[in-house]
């Protein structure tokens, strides 16, 4: 199954610099390393204390223990999104986390005018998040393992949908606007790649490029991508890398 595939390895990503240090995430923990001394040290959860009431109404808590997450920085704020707890169910809802160095987490939740249409991305994990090039406060995410989609609206209450599907490794793509707390479906076109996870992304120039991963019959893969992700006529076009020698073999869980 998709799920074993992630390990605690892959849940722990040196992600977040700021000057001359990094945060990192470990489990349910952020540590800050310098990288001029290489000493760590775990930050607090938030600077009002432990003791607030639970998720999902208290900044004071740090996000579940989830493993395959994704994560991204925006504006000198780290972004967690999505992931499978321990027990190997994805986090529901899937909750865009923020951690601050001044206030510690917090829930992101949707603005009241984002909840048109489908409001919110739906569970994953294995999935890829960066930030846009021409758009550096909103994140692109492609693909991942899914099993609920959950469609929320935060207008009225703080309650989500949930529609079953079977599991499955998506090709889908969304924006996340960090300002205006939206989420967008967008649509590629293109030489797009099949539905995968535990593939890795890395944003060169205007492009994002996407290699490897598994599908959802757990073929290992070993194609290259890239999607153009700055505005223009070809924004969101899809194209696929073929013939390419030397290339690497089929891989899924790198970074």
């Amino acid at each position: 199954e998709g799920a074993g595939v992630c390990s605690r390895a892959r849940a722990m990503r040196l992600v977040f610099v700021v000057v001359v240090a990094a945060v990192l995430v470990v489990a349910a923990c952020a540590m800050r390393g310098a990288l001029a001394s290489g000493n760590w040290t775990q930050l607090a959860h938030c600077t009002f204390g432990d003791n607030a009431d639970p998720p999902p109404y208290s900044s004071c808590y740090p996000p579940p223990r989830t493993l395959c997450r994704a994560l991204s920085t925006a504006s000198n704020v780290l972004y967690v999104y999505g992931g499978r707890s321990e027990v190997g169910g994805l986090e529901q809802p899937p909750h865009m986390w923020k951690y601050t160095r001044n206030l510690g987490w917090s829930i992101e939740y949707p603005s009241a005018s984002a909840t048109v249409g489908l409001g919110y991305a739906n569970a994953r994990d294995g999935h890829v998040m960066v930030r846009m090039p021409s758009t550096p406060t909103s994140f692109f995410v492609h693909g991942g393992f899914t099993s609920t989609a959950t469609y929320c609206n935060y207008t009225t209450a703080k309650a989500c949908e949930r529609v079953s599907t079977p599991m499955t490794a998506t090709s889908d793509a969304w924006v996340y606007d960090t300002v205006g707390k939206a989420w967008t479906r967008v649509f590629p076109w293109g030489t797009s790649p099949s539905g995968r996870h535990a593939h890795s992304g890395v944003v060169v120039g205007n492009y994002m490029y996407a290699f490897g991963g598994i599908d959802s019959s757990g073929t290992v893969l070993a194609t290259l991508h890239r999607i153009q992700l700055s505005t223009g006529a070809s924004q969101y076009q899809w194209t696929q890398f073929t013939g390419l020698s030397p290339a690497p073999s089929a891989r899924h869980s790198h970074q």
